[in-house]
């Protein structure tokens, strides 16, 4: 008989639901992707009046390798209205549809820095605007773009025109919402819980489900060709918005990316010796020197950075290396 009523509740464990980390998806009210924005990032309907803290509608989201930004923490969400979803298309990406708002709120420490909203319109048309808090983060006002001090950090704001040199539609605009990058399990502020970020979405009627049945591989945060992707492949891709033929996308296959072995096509530190990857040797390859360099005219990425990824250059110092093995 225990042997029986263990097998039973093992039979009932096993068909639980998934954990998931929200139990709902709050109404959405005023947070709407709309063609013009007000000076003040409150009166977009996002944020909570006084304070840093976005509206319960929007959902937290989180990437499983994200965009070097000297070091600064990032809050990622997304609003949706409340009649849609999110839907996957068939490269694996993550659409946002028309009136949806994806917010980043970057921070130094606890200060928040900046909140760049990124939004499709009810025509589809992609927006962008940059809010700067005040010292106290209290308020954040509109911001043309420029260098601030904040929370020890040297932080250059981009332009909002500017936004668009890397949120191209050759790489779905969005970047970050890929299912490689969203398939993780995510910690939930609002219940304490931990869970499946992807399940989570779907469970709330946020994703479509019919998108986890699109197959992909989940990057790994010491992958160097995943690195390579998010730090670069927005620009560096078939019709991105960088002026040389190379391809650093994840899926791409050595042989075609166009770097090894090949020379550069604008540039060379070397004379006319430079190598962008010189198999077994980082020190000579131009990708591993432009992304090392503290010339702001040469350094990659172009914009946004002040200070050197270490650990990433790390890994890229690594992969080349090993070529020469």
């Amino acid at each position: 008989m225990r042997r029986a009523l263990v097998l039973v509740v093992v039979l009932l464990g096993a068909c639980e639901p998934p954990r998931l980390g929200l139990d709902r998806r709050e109404p959405n009210p005023t947070c709407r992707g709309r063609a013009t924005f007000p000076d003040v990032l409150a009166d977009t309907g996002c944020f909570e009046p006084g304070s840093s803290t976005p509206i319960a509608a929007l959902l937290p989201y989180d990437v499983r390798v994200p965009l070097w930004s000297d070091g600064a923490e990032k809050e990622r969400f997304v609003a949706l209205p409340d009649d849609e979803r999110l839907e996957v298309d068939d490269e694996g990406r993550v659409v946002l549809p028309p009136g949806g708002v994806l917010v980043k709120t970057f921070r130094a420490g606890a200060q928040p820095i900046e909140t760049r909203l990124l939004v499709r319109d009810e025509q589809g048309v992609w927006h962008a605007a940059t809010y700067l808090w005040n010292e106290a983060g209290s308020e954040a006002r509109r911001f043309e773009g420029g260098t601030v001090e904040r929370g020890g950090l040297t932080w250059d704001v981009p332009r909002e025109d500017e936004c668009f040199d890397c949120h191209v539609d050759a790489a779905g605009v969005s970047l970050g919402l890929e299912l490689a990058q969203l398939d993780t399990d995510v910690a939930y502020a609002a219940t304490g819980r931990t869970a499946s970020q992807l399940e989570t979405l779907v469970a709330i009627g946020a994703l479509a489900r019919e998108g986890l049945e699109h197959e992909h591989t989940p990057y790994e945060p010491d992958d160097v060709r995943a690195y390579l992707h998010v730090q670069c492949a927005h620009c560096h891709r078939p019709g991105g918005s960088a002026t040389v033929a190379i391809d650093l996308r994840a899926d791409t296959d050595e042989r075609w990316m166009n770097v090894i072995d090949q020379r550069p096509e604008r540039g060379d530190p070397e004379g006319e010796a430079g190598i962008l990857v010189a198999p077994g040797a980082p020190e000579r390859s131009v990708l591993y020197q432009r992304l090392t360099s503290d010339d702001p005219t040469w350094r990659m990425p172009p914009l946004g950075t002040r200070r050197v990824d270490t650990a990433g250059v790390a890994r890229v110092a690594a992969w080349i290396e090993a070529m020469g093995e």
